[in-house]
């Protein structure tokens, strides 16, 4: 998961070196990118990719989701500046339409 808000490319968040930035405060949408880094099933491919997010504390509405095809891993969300604990998730379909559910990535 990174941050890279209008004007810097590079962002913030996890796996990024830079930590903070004065003007990351103002950004209104906050722009997510989030990337599935080493997936794959048994047969060696995967059909497609279904990102999403929704609050933490009402995980039965997801706010957006986005379908990619399985040799796209990345996706981006823009989000209203809102208060609150977001989780972020993708599935991830296989070629034999047997799906997986991963949530570990929480941001706030």
């Amino acid at each position: 998961m990174s941050f890279p808000q209008y004007g810097n490319d590079t962002g913030i968040g996890f796996f990024n070196e830079k930590t903070s930035d004065p003007s990351f405060e103002t950004f209104d949408p906050l722009v997510v990118r989030l990337s599935a880094e080493n997936v794959g099933d048994n047969d060696g491919y995967i059909s497609y990719f279904t990102w999403y997010y929704y609050k933490s504390d009402d995980p039965g509405r997801i706010l957006d989701l986005k379908i990619t095809p399985g040799n796209t891993n990345t996706v981006t969300f823009a989000l209203s500046r809102e208060a609150g604990e977001y989780v972020f998730g993708v599935k991830l379909t296989d070629s034999d339409d047997e799906s997986v559910r991963s949530e570990s990535v929480i941001g706030k």
